[in-house]
């Protein structure tokens, strides 16, 4: 991993505040010195406050029957071994 592509990742724990005084003061320098880390630290700050503001999406009551359905199967399968073409005709 080259010196920049450490500097980039550093840089979102730089903005979470995940780095230690001393990692931050060197990513600190960095973004001032240098317009494409300054210019990465915004990107990222706008990203993270979009993806923040974000609605998550919740599953459809359908979609929750249709998940443990599948489950109930799966487990059904692995309890009652079978040829995989018999496995595959049960679907």
């Amino acid at each position: 991993m080259s010196e920049e592509e450490k500097i980039e990742g550093l840089i979102i724990d730089y903005i979470d505040g995940k780095l230690n005084a001393s990692d931050r003061e060197a990513v600190k320098r960095q973004i001032e010195k240098d317009e494409r880390y300054s210019r990465l630290e915004q990107e990222y700050r706008l990203l993270l406050g979009v993806m923040d503001e974000a609605e998550v999406a919740q599953p459809s009551p359908q979609l929750k029957e249709d998940f443990e359905a599948m489950l109930l199967r799966e487990e059904s399968i692995r309890s009652n071994p079978e040829t995989p073409v018999e496995r595959c005709e049960s679907w």
